[in-house]
């Protein structure tokens, strides 16, 4: 098992020894900054607890076992890689032969100590392909062995990463694949992270702060049924 601290130093250690296979690559946060691009292996990844596209199922775990996931924990690492692996299973299959066809098309981002901002399952995909899935491709699994991921400074903080994240998940084109309840869920975390009405309807490609007022509702009802019937947090 290696720890965040670890992950952090063998990726500050690839930075400063090894050369990014892209440079000049924009994000849309932080204007008129640009950001280099490096081969990150993937056992110095974790997925994203935030996750989107799972955050319900997240949740729901943690309430039926009244714990937290944690992640330096290879067991509870591992159970968001299944909980990914098992969303939208065709998808995911689609995806994965398309990867171990053409390889990783487009980059992924991550924190410095190796949290995925963007890009979990493309990740979870390319890392079960170099598990040992990529025979079934004919394919060599050395071929897949990295992640090629932007790497944020160490002074992005928090509220600036779930900005990004949802920028880059849930952009106007992006939502309609998106499970209706994770979105509420996404709207409810960025009210309570202090975002306003304003920020969350650009963030999430919303057409108004109606619309973004009308999920924030939906979700409180959602959330009082549950605590009605005795299932808090049951998405």
């Amino acid at each position: 098992m290696i720890t965040r601290a670890e992950a952090k130093a063998k990726i500050a250690q690839i930075q400063a020894t090894q050369t990014p296979i892209k440079t000049g690559i924009t994000l849309p946060i932080r204007k008129g900054d640009t950001f280099k691009v490096w081969r990150i292996p993937h056992a110095l990844l974790i997925p994203n607890v935030f996750n989107d596209r799972i955050t319900w199922k997240i949740r729901e775990y943690e309430a039926e076992n009244d714990r937290v996931l944690d992640m330096e924990s290879d067991d509870d690492i591992e159970l968001l890689y299944s909980m990914i692996m098992q969303e939208h299973p065709a998808d995911n299959e689609k995806t994965k032969a398309d990867l171990a066809k053409n390889g990783q098309q487009v980059d992924g981002v991550i924190t410095n100590d190796g949290r995925i901002v963007d890009g979990n399952r493309r990740a979870t995909l390319l890392r079960a392909l170099f598990n040992g899935e990529a025979d079934k491709y004919g394919q060599n699994v050395e071929d897949f062995r990295y992640f090629n991921a932007i790497v944020l400074p160490e002074d992005v903080d928090a509220k600036e990463i779930m900005a990004l994240e949802t920028m880059l998940q849930i952009g106007v084109d992006k939502k309609v694949d998106y499970n209706r309840i994770c979105l509420y869920i996404k709207v409810d975390n960025l009210i309570k992270a202090g975002y306003t009405y304003a920020q969350i309807k650009q963030y999430m490609g919303l057409k108004s702060e109606n619309d973004v007022e009308n999920m924030a509702n939906i979700f409180k009802l959602m959330e009082e049924y549950l605590v009605a019937i005795g299932k808090p947090n049951r998405f």
